[in-house]
């Protein structure tokens, strides 16, 4: 369900996220219930707005763009959860208001965001950003270091004309553990990689091993493969191309940077007219052999150098503080031995809300004023990420003003089961909902 506005069909982007999802944790339909029938009335909007159904039963969207003509291109992400039976897909809507599938060759799941710019339509997906010649994919970024628990994300391209990429970690918090078992047994030798000589403690952590079957002990060092063990404290050696960080390069792919590091999960990414980069980031989980417990999800405005924390700091907090300890499970410590100052994000969520694509206001309207930001909040997706939260977050648009660090609650559907306990009294509309935090606690 997409919501139209006469000042911003920008919004869809962000919105098209609020939309039901048809693939079960397996990655297909779930046949066990029925989903309802997409309905535009349950759609509660904070600004007076016209709500229609543009598309619907879309399985697992995670973009949709605008080209000039204003077509809307929607991106669907494919095997995200396990089933290669899905495949990722790029649709438009056509002037009907039907879906036809535009790209499905040499798409590699999960398919996480498009691009429309300059008349070019820009993909990405797993291990590449690619464009679209009309007729087939052409690759313009390869090899990015994706084969693990999350991959290369949003994509945006600055007023300096370069493309930038969020790219996720490998693992939850740094280790690889047993819940990193389907990758790790199909890439040995990935792991978690930095963009710095960073100096770390040497601390390993026992699990099980799972590449035999016998029932001997593994010990695992932070940013080194599954099984293998860093003695004492040693500098990791930085790549060109790490895990965890947001990249930036020329749009043919050549000079390929570090922008800012230190990201776990950057999946939203929006750089501003003025240079500014907005980056959404998944917080960290309970589970593997270094579970986090409640992190939260975390807008920030970072700028060119700056380190947001990951693995040892959440949300601007040492992850040495007590809020972080798992119930039964040891307190996590730090496996850096020196910390640059923490970016602070300008704005946090509950956790497992799943930020996803991020947009803005360019000028002001009905809907807000110029430089406003909109986060859709995929939401929880339990069990796979740990247990549900209670309340459970997400299925909703956020409004962030950058002038008074204010987030409102946008945009909620009346009608989700991850929203039910939320119903009972629910965020209002236009209201502030979540808080700015305003400095970082060094611990």
């Amino acid at each position: 369900m997409l919501l139209r506005h006469p000042f911003a069909a920008f919004l869809l982007a962000v919105l098209l996220c609020c939309s039901s999802v048809l693939a079960d944790q397996n990655g297909h339909s779930d046949k066990s219930r029925t989903l309802p029938k997409a309905d535009a009335s349950v759609v509660r909007v904070a600004v007076p707005a016209s709500v229609e159904i543009v598309a619907s039963e879309l399985n697992f969207p995670t973009s949709v763009e605008l080209d000039d003509d204003g077509t809307v291109w929607i991106g669907l992400s494919g095997a995200g959860h396990g089933n290669p039976g899905v495949k990722p897909a790029v649709l438009k809507v056509t002037g009907d208001g039907k879906t036809e599938t535009v790209i499905e060759d040499g798409l590699v799941a999960p398919l996480n965001d498009l691009l429309w710019h300059d008349g070019t339509l820009y993909v990405s997906h797993r291990g590449k950003v690619s464009k679209w010649n009309g007729s087939s994919l052409e690759d313009v970024v390869t090899g990015l270091p994706s084969k693990g628990d999350h991959t290369n994300n949003q994509i945006d391209i600055g007023p300096d004309g370069k493309l930038y990429i969020g790219q996720g970690s490998a693992t939850n918090s740094g280790v690889a553990g047993p819940d990193n078992k389907k990758w790790v047994k199909k890439h040995a030798d990935f792991h978690d990689t930095l963009p710095k000589d960073v100096t770390l403690l040497g601390e390993t952590f026992t699990s099980k091993s799972f590449l035999d079957s016998s029932d001997e002990k593994a010990k695992t060092s932070a940013f080194m493969a599954f099984g293998e063990t860093r003695d004492g404290k040693q500098p990791a050696d930085a790549v060109e191309v790490p895990t965890a960080c947001l990249l930036r390069c020329d749009l043919n792919g050549s000079n390929m940077e570090v922008f800012a590091w230190g990201l776990r999960n950057p999946f939203g990414v929006l750089v501003n007219d003025d240079g500014t980069v907005f980056v959404g980031d998944h917080g960290c989980d309970v589970r593997g052999s270094r579970p986090v417990a409640d992190d939260l999800e975390d807008l920030y405005l970072l700028r060119e150098g700056d380190w947001a924390g990951w693995p040892d700091y959440c949300y601007g907090v040492a992850i040495t503080d007590t809020r972080f300890k798992p119930d039964g499970k040891s307190q996590p410590k730090f496996v850096m031995a020196e910390h640059p100052e923490p970016a602070v994000p300008v704005a946090t969520f509950p956790n497992h809300s799943a930020i996803g694509k991020l947009d803005r206001l360019k000028e002001n309207s009905s809907l807000g004023s110029e430089g406003d930001v909109f986060i859709a909040l995929f939401g929880n997706m339990a069990p796979k990420t740990g247990t549900a939260p209670n309340p459970p977050g997400g299925m909703r648009v956020m409004r962030f003003s950058p002038s008074t660090n204010e987030v409102t609650v946008f945009c909620r559907s009346e009608r989700t089961d991850t929203d039910r306990l939320d119903r009972r009294n629910p965020p209002p509309l236009g209201r502030s909902h979540f808080v700015r935090r305003q400095h970082a606690v060094r611990g």
